[in-house]
């Protein structure tokens, strides 16, 4: 199981306070202020939206992670993610240029759940329960402009639900639940582009690369289920990455282990920041695996692989299988 962690800052608790002004009945956002209603609308729509990204993002990676908070009550998610990407087939010709290309093709599901306790505001002692399933795919083309340099230009599409329901065991949370049970929906486009570099050194290889991605999304929720709140943004993930793999002098089950890793700084920019408390991270990966190509259809390496997450107010980790595909 993997864990994801948001901030709560003094906003949602302003925020909760505000949307029980009044015992009994709650209707949607009529009993506040339109400031007040514009912070309700965009704490929620932004807290989907980060969960969408992060849940359906193929270059930030899934783990245990907490993120600092602006003051002491956490907010846990399990964050389940399967995906990859990679080019089919052997590089072909382009025309008569020296120029080789490949089709790049890439994909990730991603399915986020939480249920905390509310230990602050006029909410306390209701429980909000979470979730968001998330899904991008899309593809490209590798192009290799020397046998070392290659170009890898991608559009993908993401799509999200993200819900939320309040378990009520107050009179203040009777009055909330109304507005706080949401349905949200978005989808958007995933343009990008990687450059790379490898450098073969006396049987070590390195590849140097920078990928860059742009995550727009649009809201389509049902207004009835929704409440007015939009889930959509604009954010930008670039991550600078150098991956190192090291033939060791050993076989197991006659396929060569290898070992090696990378270390890769992410950047973020825009609507996703404000939501995590956090807009750059590093990410620290060993690994340690049998090289099967040939072996086995179509797995290129598998072993084991571990990460570790460090940035601006945020620390993670994950541990499991690393599999590399070879189409």
């Amino acid at each position: 199981m993997k864990k994801l962690t948001f901030t709560k800052s003094a906003v949602p608790a302003f925020v909760l306070a505000c949307v029980c002004l009044a015992g009994g009945t709650f209707n949607a956002t009529a009993q506040l202020t339109p400031e007040q209603a514009n912070l309700v609308r965009d704490f929620f729509g932004n807290r989907a939206e980060a969960a969408i990204i992060l849940s359906g993002s193929d270059n930030i990676g899934g783990g245990t992670f907490t993120v600092e908070p602006k003051n002491n009550d956490d907010i846990e998610f399990s964050l389940f993610k399967f995906g990859g990407n990679g080019e089919l087939g052997e590089p072909r010709t382009l025309g008569n240029s020296s120029v080789r290309w490949s089709p790049f093709v890439k994909g990730v599901i991603g399915y986020a759940s939480g249920d905390n306790e509310i230990t602050f505001g006029t909410l306390a002692g209701n429980d909000l329960e979470e979730s968001t399933l998330a899904l991008q795919f899309g593809g490209g083309v590798t192009f290799y402009m020397t046998e070392n340099f290659r170009i890898t230009p991608s559009v993908g599409v993401i799509y999200g639900h993200y819900e939320s329901e309040l378990d009520d065991s107050t009179p203040a949370g009777a009055a909330a639940r109304p507005f706080l049970d949401l349905s949200l929906d978005s989808i958007g486009s995933t343009p990008g582009v990687n450059v790379a570099y490898r450098i073969p050194l006396r049987g070590v290889t390195f590849d140097l690369s920078s990928q860059y991605t742009l995550y727009a999304t649009s809201d389509i929720s049902d207004e009835d289920d929704s409440q007015g709140i939009k889930a959509n943004g604009t954010t930008h993930a670039w991550e600078n990455k150098v991956d190192v793999d090291i033939p060791l002098p050993w076989e197991l089950w006659g396929s060569r282990l290898h070992t090696g890793g990378f270390v890769s700084h992410t950047a973020l920019f825009g609507d996703l920041t404000d939501s995590i408390n956090t807009d750059n991270f590093f990410t620290i990966h060993p690994r340690l695996v049998l090289n099967t190509l040939g072996r086995l259809w179509k797995v290129a390496h598998i072993g084991l692989g571990g990460s570790y997450f460090v940035g601006e107010n945020l620390t993670g980790y994950d541990f499991g299988v690393d599999v590399s595909f070879k189409f």
